[in-house]
């Protein structure tokens, strides 16, 4: 006989709970969702990339501190080497970005989702040190990489491909 507390305890987190039904809502309104697991930190705080694309005869929509009025503490996210021309872009908890999602939506704009359960975490000096020592590849990123359509398991040979410098020294001669 399995008690109520041991059901209770093999139930997801109410965050993940939420974030599910989110998923589900961004579904119906023809978003295109990818959904990832990120890392073993943070698994039961979902988060969520929305990416809105302006389409022929779409209306504006709200400005970003007008729409973060309205649907709580999304983050507008700006990638760092694109055009971003007709494009707006929002990170948060999954259920504010399906509240975000429902305004462009309304407006006529096409979009897409990222969804990831936990992350890594790395302390400042940690990560600063790996960095310095050359253990990690910074790169610019494009709208592409937030895609939903992105195959994930493609997406760094992507960006090494397109970023030489991102290559060892040696590599590049190889050509």
């Amino acid at each position: 006989d399995e008690s109520d507390s041991d059901r209770e305890s093999n139930d997801p987190p109410a965050d993940v709970r939420a974030a599910r039904k989110a998923v589900e809502r961004l579904r119906r309104m023809g978003c295109r969702v990818a959904v990832f697991s990120g890392g073993p930190v943070h698994r039961s705080e979902p988060l969520g990339l929305l990416v809105a694309t302006r389409s022929d005869g779409a209306r504006d929509v709200l400005d970003d501190d007008a729409l973060r009025a309205k649907v709580g503490d999304v983050v507008p996210w700006r990638p760092g080497c694109d055009d971003s021309e007709g494009k707006r872009a929002f990170v948060g908890a999954v259920p504010l970005v399906a509240r975000c999602a429902r305004f462009f939506r309304e407006a006529g704009w096409a979009l897409e989702a990222l969804v990831w359960s936990g992350c890594a975490v790395w302390s400042t000096d940690q990560l600063l040190a790996e960095v310095s020592r050359g253990s990690w590849a910074l790169s610019p990123s494009k709208w592409s990489d937030a895609s939903a359509a992105a195959d994930s398991r493609g997406l760094w040979g992507d960006v090494v491909a397109r970023e030489s410098s991102l290559l060892p020294p040696d590599s590049a001669d190889e050509d």
